[in-house]
């Protein structure tokens, strides 16, 4: 209270003394100019050690008054406040060497609302309580952003075993591509939102059959409820990529849908046209790529050619070093479950 009847008094004082020769004109860039293309005026007061600046409107009602070490240039220090045209108090706070410091208060709808920040060591601002309507923005915000790193993961519920779980107790695995031995591994990518539901999710690697990526589609989206991810303790959005994979315990086909080589794609086709004879010579055109050996493998299986499936199968554990690959790791488990 003290402080605002000092400023107040001098504001008074420097009405009194000061004369329009005192006085400099501003454009709306805060550039020095004529009278005739104002939009602000400034007049000060020299004080033993340092001035007091009083910025107006042209309509006369003050814009800021602020504590100075000099007033050309205007450097400030001290206590400052800052008004709009309608003389309600848009900020407030201190000036240390013409550089924001310490605590400030921001305020909104006619200083019905405020926020409160201080300024740190590098020079950005630091709340310690927003306004209503910048919390608001700061939800419409996240609701846009979609991170893909956070601080604190999103989860299902119960974490990962029970979201394997789900997806064992949930998928199912299409009777068409059972009957016709159809598998393989789909990635999907979904978004958890701040309310822990699942929107905007897509396939990014497909199984190479329709049936069952829509199917892997369906189990996503009807997840249940979950745990949001978290930056700065708050919740936020974020991407989550998934593998779903179709099984079966005898051999199934694999189709790599970025193999581009012409005999694959057309092999694939017969494959889909339960045409296996012409599959299997469209195939053996192709025998250089591991992805055809392996359905040559299952093609033979299906043909009651065991013999020829194993030695197809056993070539390819012979032949990949990655005992992560998806090719190997069928194969391995058909000749450990069936030969």
């Amino acid at each position: 209270m003290i402080l605002y009847i000092f400023i107040f008094v001098n504001l008074y004082r420097v009405h009194s003394q000061t004369t329009i020769a005192d006085t400099n004109w501003f454009n709306d860039k805060w550039e020095i100019c004529n009278k005739q293309n104002a939009k602000y005026f400034r007049i000060y007061k020299k004080l033993n050690y340092n001035y007091m600046v009083y910025d107006y409107f042209l309509n006369g009602k003050v814009q800021m008054v602020s504590g100075a070490r000099e007033v050309t240039p205007l450097l400030k220090q001290g206590y400052a406040v800052y008004y709009n045209e309608q003389g309600y108090r848009t900020s407030r706070g201190y000036y240390d060497d013409n550089k924001q410091s310490g605590n400030w208060v921001h305020y909104f709808d006619n200083e019905k609302d405020s926020s409160l920040y201080s300024i740190n060591n590098e020079g950005k601002w630091v709340y310690s309580r927003k306004c209503k309507a910048e919390e608001e923005e700061e939800k419409r915000n996240q609701k846009d952003i979609i991170y893909t790193i956070t601080e604190v993961n999103a989860e299902f519920p119960g974490g990962i075993t029970q979201m394997a779980k789900y997806i064992q107790t949930n998928l199912i695995y299409p009777k068409n591509a059972r009957n016709n031995s159809y598998g393989g591994k789909c990635f999907l990518k979904f978004v958890v939102n701040i309310d822990g539901t699942i929107s905007e999710s897509s396939i990014i690697k497909t199984t190479g059959f329709e049936e069952l990526d829509k199917e892997a589609m369906r189990v996503v989206n009807e997840m249940p409820i979950w745990k949001p991810a978290e930056m700065s303790g708050k919740k936020v959005r974020c991407y989550f990529n998934l593998p779903i994979n179709f099984a079966m315990d005898t051999p199934y086909f694999i189709f790599n849908p970025f193999n581009k080589n012409e005999k694959y794609i057309i092999a694939n086709k017969k494959v889909l046209e339960n045409n296996l004879n012409e599959a299997l010579n469209y195939y053996y055109e192709d025998f250089g790529d591991i992805e055809a050996w392996y359905n040559i493998g299952v093609i033979h299986y299906l043909k009651k050619n065991k013999k020829e499936s194993k030695n197809h199968f056993e070539n390819i554990l012979n032949n990949i070093n990655d005992s992560k690959n998806q090719y190997y790791v069928a194969s391995s488990r058909f000749l450990q479950n069936n030969f």
